[in-house]
């Protein structure tokens, strides 16, 4: 009976390790590929280099870089020639419809919404 509690317990041991690599295989980071094992190896050797290692000199403000400045490139598109032709599209309500319906408070411009476009026709063959 002992016999068999230790192979039963084998066969549970391996059948969880079998199910922790397939969850890894299926659920852990793909891009990474290193083990557990792995990482614990470079931290432990981090730690005693650390240990052992002087303390860094202090860094003095005698080694200066100057860095020349830039300009920012501006952004957008650039205007249109001024000297085209321009085209005022206005959109005014009718005389009735100045008139507030809930309290008859007359209705004003409130902003004006500037645009340009640029159309263009094919050229045409004399």
């Amino acid at each position: 009976m002992a016999g068999e509690l230790r192979v039963t317990r084998t066969e549970r041991d391996s059948l969880k390790e079998q199910l922790n690599k397939f969850k890894r295989q299926l659920f852990a980071a793909s891009s990474e590929m290193t083990g557990q094992h792995q990482k614990d190896m470079f931290f432990n050797e981090a730690e005693s280099l650390g240990a052992q290692a002087e303390p860094a000199a202090e860094e003095t403000d005698d080694d200066k870089i100057d860095v020349p400045g830039h300009k920012r490139a501006k952004r957008g598109r650039e205007p249109l020639d001024p000297a085209l032709p321009r085209e005022v599209v206005r959109h005014e309500l009718p005389e009735g419809e100045r008139v507030c319906p809930h309290d008859g408070a007359i209705l004003r411009e409130i902003g004006v919404e500037p645009a340009s476009s640029w159309t263009s026709s094919p050229s045409r063959c004399a």
